[in-house]
């Protein structure tokens, strides 16, 4: 039996922390460099901003992600988790990004979009090389894991919220903003 294996982008990730890595910076030259300290208050409502941008991004670049399981293919986007079942993969395209044809419970046709391979300017100047290796990836699971009798499921959509993630990346930010701004 085969087990789980993931897809992300790595190239986003190592971007994602660059930009974060300069956004920390100018929040901390800004917060200590003024020539009056900044009051608590403010100290405090910055860092809970600069939580939340983290939160949003760490989740764009590390929660966004494909899962091939036995069972189905996950495509996790930032705040929604898409679980497909083999067996109602209909066809997998490039058009505005990786798009994931399937059919419903209803007999219906619907497209699942990945937000980590969602289209862009780059990409259709480049032809989606990395989209085209996402493409060939989630074909040839389908492949295997069908060969080996996928059970057939229905397609769901869910709500996902990293509550964890959220809290650990507020103290961390809240602390370092106050830090940096007493310093």
């Amino acid at each position: 039996m085969v087990k789980a294996e993931r897809l992300g982008r790595r190239s986003v990730r190592v971007l994602l922390v660059l930009v974060m890595a300069v956004f920390d910076l100018a929040v901390s030259g800004l917060m200590a460099g003024g020539p009056v300290p900044a009051p608590p208050s403010a100290v405090v409502i910055v860092g809970v901003i600069v939580a939340l941008v983290h939160w949003y991004a760490s989740m764009f670049g590390w929660g966004g992600r494909l899962v091939a399981t036995p069972h189905a293919l996950l495509v996790r986007n930032v705040f929604i988790e898409h679980r497909i079942p083999w067996d109602r993969i209909n066809g997998v395209g490039l058009d505005q990004g990786l798009g994931i044809s399937l059919i419903d419970a209803g007999g219906g046709e619907r497209t699942v979009r990945s937000l980590l391979f969602g289209s862009s300017m780059i990409g259709d100047l480049l032809g989606y090389p990395t989209y085209r290796r996402a493409v060939v990836w989630i074909e040839e699971h389908k492949s295997v894991f069908c060969a080996q009798g996928a059970s057939n499921g229905p397609y769901v959509r869910a709500v996902r919220i990293p509550w964890i993630s959220l809290l650990v990346i507020f103290l961390f930010c809240v602390s370092g903003v106050c830090f940096f701004a007493s310093v």
